[in-house]
């Protein structure tokens, strides 16, 4: 299977490209393909150039020419640069004519004589590219460089060109190189003369055109999934193969396995005698490995489990890259907006196989396995497609069609397989999610407010930010008077309120209002929340018989701790008390500051406190208030965060960070790692303390790579910049053990832009 192809000195799978071009002349063929105002253009400007010695006096018609022949639709090159080039030249017309007739025809090599121009004028790649071409088309091509690059993701055996590191003329001269070896092989898998202009199409097409690379991606796994299951009866070929993989790989993986135990220590030492150019003993270095243990280490490890982990290992990133635009396209041709996938590399419950698939599911669902999924599965004889149930759903549906001749792998056909079932796709999940009501009673958390909010009828919930203590009080609210009441509509008997440092008492109980009437002020008594929503509990406690069963009510504050709580009670506070209560044997009444008048507290209403330690220590609530209150700590609940993505512990979070070809549940899995880990540091921090923890309720919604990238861009990092009060270095030394991760540029100290990839280095840094 690995069939190389050298270009500009680069390895490229010739299956793969050969593949890909196969559906390219296909594409060339039909009315998908609109590429061809390309050669149009560059033709007429060779044309032109041809008649044309540029000067002092005509140039400035040249680029105007260029700015008249760039298409509107695919242009190429961005109009301003053309803009700024024509502002040069007509400022320095002498000085631009020299540095085209440089670019174009001087002496120096390529990568020189654009640098020159880009010291004078500080234009990019593409302009420069744009010229060359329409001087020469056959050594020259426009310049792409997102299609240059996803080429070697498409193509390449696991290299990639450093581009950031090349200067201008070095960077478009690897392309020109690039593209006089492809135009090669097009040349001899097509019997014509290819031009640089050619190679630039096939680079360009194959990597942006639907479904050209879809097309190409389907067949080359298929075909992938047939040669393993050759290798799967043949160990002999399969060692064989291994013994042609790059040595720089092989060396790679043996260092991966150094000092492994068990399997991955008989890997290590089949790659050490095949690095050696050795014929392995498999059955020699399998007894002597199985015999350092009691048990026996092979037991579920036949020979292909083995080896295949190495032969697969060195194609994954190539069909995970598949895979992913695979199951992004299908997203983007038959989903909402509310889709997301896992797929897996030629593996099966962590071993290597012969068969591969993806899963496409509703991101509300965040477990594939408890989904009705699209479901695309690559096996040795056939592809099959359709709609599936996951395996944790009770029901065995299967409505799949099956590809066996490989001819006719279309990804238009799987499409509109989707098309057809997607109704039934959505209606299927919905009355799934609709039948699957929230098992709130048993949750031990609403038990324990329960039960502490029947001893003092208030209790506060407090912890580290985003440990879901507001949620939590107004789930349990609503589940609380349910269970009370039984009634559908209660959202009269709950009152929310967030208190503040301004927050008064006037707000809270009452206040007096100036009100003007017929020009004469008049002082009025104003009811406030607290007080408002007492008299309502208190009618409904008078007027029920027995007054056991008179209507409850719920007074959620939240952020409690950040009012002055004795002022904003005032005299009410010792009101609050179980046994003080209206109807109680200790019943006690106060006369309020405002309008005399007596009031108490009915017994039917609970109040329910939430508070961020982070802000506040419960040690500075005032003692009178903590002794009329039960307080329950929440904590960071990491089993939450393993429940909601499906996570069955910490063995598996460990797997899927090896293991997994799924970008988001990677990034999930090493989130909640990283997390701990935070958290633990800041316990340890003298300086925070465990009040200062980051909550997991920031991850629960994160169901996709983007979600959780937000989530540490734009709430954890800047939530530690704000526990450190902008020291970095404190926060380098105690959060991330002196590591400088790439999340944080270190020289400004702010909080970078970074991606997915770049985010999931960060990570695995944080958790070493």
């Amino acid at each position: 299977m690995v069939e190389r192809i050298n270009l500009a000195g680069y390895a490229f799978d010739r299956k793969a490209i050969g593949l890909a071009f196969s559906e390219y002349k296909k594409l060339k063929k039909n009315n998908e393909y609109d590429e061809e105002y390309k050669w149009k253009v560059l033709q007429d400007l060779n044309e032109l150039k041809r008649d044309l010695e540029i000067n002092k006096d005509n140039v400035i018609e040249f680029i105007e020419a260029l700015k008249e022949k760039n298409p509107h639709q695919g242009p190429l090159v961005h109009w301003k640069q053309l803009d700024e080039l024509t502002e040069f030249a007509k400022t320095h017309p002498e000085k631009t004519t020299n540095l085209i007739n440089q670019l174009i025809s001087g002496d120096e090599e390529l990568k020189e004589r654009i640098n020159v121009f880009k010291d004078s004028t500080d234009l990019g790649t593409p302009l420069y590219a744009y010229i060359l071409s329409a001087h020469n088309l056959k050594e020259y091509a426009p310049y792409k460089e997102s299609s240059f690059k996803k080429f070697f993701e498409y193509f390449s055996y696991n290299e990639e060109p450093n581009l950031r590191s090349l200067t201008l003329g070095e960077k478009y001269a690897k392309f020109t190189e690039f593209c006089h070896d492809l135009a090669e092989f097009i040349s001899e898998n097509s019997n014509t003369s290819a031009t640089a202009l050619d190679a630039q199409d096939f680079i360009y097409t194959s990597t942006t055109y639907y479904s050209l690379k879809e097309n190409f991606q389907l067949k080359y796994i298929y075909q992938f999934a047939k040669k393993l299951s050759e290798l799967k009866q043949n160990t002999g070929q399969l060692f064989s193969e291994l013994k042609e993989f790059p040595m720089d790989y092989l060396q790679e993986r043996k260092e991966y396995y150094k000092d492994s135990p068990k399997i991955k220590e008989i890997r290590f030492r089949v790659l050490e005698v095949i690095i050696n150019r050795e014929n392995p003993d498999l059955e020699k270095i399998k007894e002597q490995v199985n015999n350092k243990y009691e048990k026996n280490i092979l037991r579920a490890y036949d020979d292909f489990k083995i080896l295949a982990q190495i032969y697969i290992d060195f194609f994954k990133d190539r069909i995970k890259s598949y895979l992913k635009n695979l199951s992004g396209q299908l997203i983007t041709e038959v989903g909402k907006g509310d889709l997301t996938s896992r797929y897996v590399s030629f593996q099966s419950h962590g071993f290597p196989s012969d068969e591969t698939w993806l899963a496409i599911y509703p991101t509300s669902k965040e477990d594939h396995r408890k989904s009705y999924q699209f479901y695309l599965s690559f096996e040795p004889n056939n592809i099959k497609f359709g709609l599936y149930a996951g395996s944790k759903i009770k029901e065995n549906l299967e409505e799949k069609d099956t590809i066996q001749d490989p001819s006719s792998i279309e990804f238009q056909r799987i499409k509109n397989k989707f098309e057809d079932q997607k109704d039934r796709f959505y209606k299927l999940n919905e009355s799934d999610k609709e039948n699957k009501k929230e098992d709130i009673e048993k949750q031990e958390v609403f038990e324990e407010i329960k039960n502490q909010i029947e001893k003092t009828y208030q209790v506060i919930l407090y912890g580290p930010i985003g440990t879901g203590k507001t949620y939590s009080a107004k789930k349990f609210a609503r589940w609380w008077l349910q269970e009370q009441d039984n009634e559908e509509n209660i959202d009269e008997q709950i009152k929310m309120i967030t208190f503040h440092p301004s927050f008064s008492y006037e707000d809270f109980i009452e206040g007096l209002t100036v009100k003007t009437e017929d020009g004469e002020r008049k002082y009025e008594i104003e009811d406030g929340v607290f007080k408002e929503l007492c008299i309502k509990a208190k009618k409904e406690y008078e007027e029920a018989d027995p007054k056991a069963e008179a209507s409850k009510y719920i007074l959620i504050i939240d952020e409690i701790n950040r009012g002055n709580l004795p002022k904003i009670f005032g005299e009410t506070i010792t009101l609050l008390e179980k046994d003080k209560r209206l109807g109680k044997k200790n019943e006690t009444k106060a006369d309020l500051a405002h309008s005399g008048n007596e009031f108490t507290i009915p017994p039917n209403l609970r109040i329910i406190g939430t508070m961020n330690t982070a802000d506040r220590s419960i040690a500075l609530i005032d003692a009178a208030l903590r002794r009329r209150f039960r307080f329950l700590h929440f904590s960071p609940n990491y089993n939450q965060i393993l429940n909601k993505y499906g996570f069955e512990g910490e063995k598996d979070l460990e797997n899927t960070i090896e293991e997994s070809q799924e970008d988001r549940k990677i990034l999930q899995a090493l989130s909640i790692k990283a997390l701990k880990k935070i958290n633990r540091k800041i316990i340890e921090s003298s300086n925070l303390g465990k009040g200062k923890q980051i909550g997991h309720s920031l991850f629960l919604e994160n169901s996709s790579e983007e979600a959780i990238k937000d989530t540490w861009r734009y709430e954890v990092l800047p939530l530690l910049e704000t526990y450190y009060f902008g020291q970095f270095d404190r926060m380098k030394r105690e959060v991330f053990e002196g590591n400088e991760i790439d999340l944080i540029d270190w020289e400004t100290l702010e909080i970078r832009n970074f991606d997915s990839s770049e985010l999931e280095d960060a990570l695995r840094k944080i958790i070493s």
